[in-house]
Order: C-alpha cells, then structure tokens, then sequence
C-alpha cells in the first residue's frame, strides 16, 4: 500500500498549456465511485507502453491523504458494478522552473474541463506567483469539481457552476 500527501492549488484551465496538445504524452485514467463510501477504482493506461494498472483509493477530499491498494483487472471489473459513476480524464505533466503540475482533461460528458493541480517548488513563492498556465479560475478548496462530486455531472452542469463562482461563462 502507498500513500500520498497533496498540498496543491488547483486551477480551471482554458485549454492545455503551450508546447502540450492533446496528442502529447499522457495517462488515461478511469476513476469510478463506489456508492456510499470514499473509495474509488482507478484504471491507469500508459498508452506508450500500453500497460495497465488497476487500484482501489480511499480518500477523504482531495488535498486529503489517499491510500492506494493495487488490485487486477478482474477485481476492478467486479468492484465496479457498485459504483455510481466513471470519471474518465486524460493526465498530462507540466513543469517549469517555478512550478509541477498535472492537468487533467476530461473526457466523456465532461469534454472540455481541464483541471491542473499545481505545486510550487518554492512555497514562499505560492502566493501571487503568475502561473504559466491559462488559468480560468482558481477552484482550490471547491470540492464541487473533485472526484466523486464530478462522477454524476455534466459539462453544462459544471459550466453552471462556475458561471455563478466567476461570473462567467467557459462555453
């Protein structure tokens, strides 16, 4: 089992940043919610070695830890039948001298959502740092766009969402 520790912002984005496109290198990854609790089944594809791997994760919220159990494809197919929806993205790395983050652009019938979670190497430079990124919005501690909360929406209803946080629209 392995852990990890998020301390990120995260930040709507309007597309990828420059040199990324869509056709760079990336991780597909298939999150589903198991109904009724905090654990989700993420399916990751590396699609230049096209490998698989198949993990149970227990979280609380996003910037929470999360615990990470390896599973196989079997486990995961039969698991899966208990959740309440997929949450299908493709995740990609950008890093700067300043900055690591990964961006995740969602598939399915979130299309068009890009999502960056970023970590400042120095983190006295977090506040007020001008992100090379094409930042929409800041959407740290909106629990609304994370994990299970997005494995029941829709593009439009996100788009709502965020109309009312910012005052604007992203269509």
């Amino acid at each position: 089992m392995s852990e990890t520790k998020n301390e990120s912002r995260y930040f709507l984005l309007r597309d990828l940043p420059p040199p990324l496109t869509r056709a760079s290198e990336h991780t597909q990854i298939f999150d589903n919610y198991i109904k009724h609790t905090k654990l989700r089944l993420r399916a990751e594809r590396f699609p230049l070695k096209n490998e698989w791997k198949w993990s149970i994760q227990n979280f609380s919220t996003h910037e929470a830890s999360t615990n990470i159990i390896p599973i196989d494809e079997v486990a995961f197919e039969i698991l899966k039948e208990l959740s309440r929806g997929e949450v299908r993205k493709n995740r990609y790395v950008f890093e700067t001298a300043e900055i690591k983050s990964e961006i995740d652009v969602f598939l399915g019938k979130l299309w068009g959502i890009c999502i960056a979670e970023v970590q400042f190497r120095d983190p006295k430079k977090d506040a007020g740092f001008p992100l090379e990124l094409p930042v929409f919005l800041e959407i740290s501690g909106e629990e609304y766009f994370f994990g299970d909360s997005l494995a029941v929406k829709t593009f439009d209803e996100v788009n709502e969402k965020v109309a009312a946080i910012s005052g604007d629209s992203r269509k």
